[in-house]
C-alpha cells in the first residue's frame, strides 16, 4: 500500500512580496510559504502575487512591484534546484 500523495496548487500567493518587506529568503523562512517547506510535497505549484497598498499609486506602484518581481528572479536563480 502506498502512503498520501501530497499535491499543492496556490494561484494566488503574497509571500514573495513579505519576503521582500522583511529581506527574508523564499528559500527558509517563518512564512507559510517557502520552498523547503514545498519540498515535503509530490508537486507543487505556486502563482505569486504582488500586494501594492491602497494609497500606493502610479509611478510609486510600479516601482515597488519591479523591486518585488526583481527579487523574485533573484531568489528564483539562486534556488535553481
Amino acid at each position: 500500500m502506498g502512503g498520501i500523495s501530497l499535491h499543492y496548487f496556490d494561484l494566488h500567493c503574497d509571500t514573495m512580496t513579505e519576503c521582500f518587506r522583511y529581506n527574508t529568503p523564499l528559500a527558509e523562512n517563518s512564512l507559510h510559504v517557502s520552498l523547503k517547506k514545498a519540498n515535503a510535497l509530490d508537486s507543487y505549484t505556486q502563482c505569486y502575487a504582488v500586494w501594492v497598498p491602497d494609497d500606493l499609486r502610479g509611478e510609486k506602484a510600479l516601482q515597488l512591484f519591479r523591486q518585488i518581481a526583481e527579487r523574485l528572479q533573484e531568489e528564483v536563480a539562486q534556488n535553481r534546484n
